[in-house]
This record gives C-alpha cells, sequence and structure tokens, in this order.
C-alpha cells in the first residue's frame, strides 16, 4: 500500500489536482510534468534496485512488500495523520484559490461601479444593454 502504486500517487493526484488550478496553461503543464517525472522516478528507483520493491509478481501470484511497519501501527497514528493530511491539504489549495478567485471578482466589480461614478448622471441612469 505505500509504494509508489497506491499512496504517492494519491499524493501526486491531489497535489497536480491543486497546483493545476490555476489560469497559467504553462504552469498546468509544469505541474502535470512534474508530477510524471516523480511517479516514474519512484518506480525507476525500485526497478534500480535501490530500494527493496513493494510489489512482487511471480506467474499468478503477487506478493505486497509491507512498508507499513516503517510508518508504525495504526495505533500510532501516523496512518490518521496521513488521511488527515490528504483531506486538508487539497482543500487548503483549491480554498487557496477561490479566494483568489473571490478577490479578484470583488476587484472588478469595485472598480466597475468607481467608474460608473466618474459618469454623467443622465448617462449613469440609463439601461445597459442586456449582456450577450
Amino acid at each position: 500500500m505505500w509504494g509508489p502504486l497506491f499512496v504517492m500517487p494519491l499524493l501526486l493526484v491531489a497535489f497536480t489536482f491543486g497546483y493545476s488550478y490555476t489560469p497559467w496553461v504553462a504552469h498546468r503543464r509544469r505541474v502535470l510534468l512534474t508530477a510524471i517525472l516523480v511517479q516514474l522516478g519512484a518506480v525507476g528507483v525500485e526497478l534500480s534496485g535501490i530500494v527493496s520493491p513493494s510489489y512482487e509478481f511471480a506467474g499468478r501470484d503477487h506478493d505486497l512488500a509491507s512498508r507499513g511497519d516503517a510508518l508504525g501501527r495504526a495505533d500510532d497514528g501516523e496512518p490518521h495523520a496521513f488521511v488527515l493530511f490528504m483531506l486538508f491539504m487539497p482543500l487548503r489549495i483549491i480554498g487557496r484559490a477561490e479566494d483568489a478567485l473571490r478577490e479578484t471578482e470583488t476587484r472588478a466589480l469595485v472598480q466597475s461601479w468607481q467608474l460608473r461614478q466618474l459618469l454623467p448622471q443622465p448617462v449613469r441612469s440609463a439601461k445597459m444593454p442586456p449582456a450577450r
């Protein structure tokens, strides 16, 4: 479970989603490329033998190495902290993007109101054409 095919991709998906929440296409491409390189690097580290493999497949059988032992038992709190982290971080990232969007919309509305105040009263009270 703790190898490069389950937990790490979950982290990469969460952070890629969060950091891709931007209008700049170049930034989204860099985020995606970074996530792909990190995932390929993690698999490559296992395939090269630098760390022991998390998964071993032999014919129809497969074994999962227990990497969770290094993280502690479930009652030690680490798995629970990981779940809380996975819930909190994407929410925090998306929340910051939403806050920036709300602030930008508010500034645009205030600027629109201020510009309307510069117009003479008859023009200001005239009906605006419907938006398309």
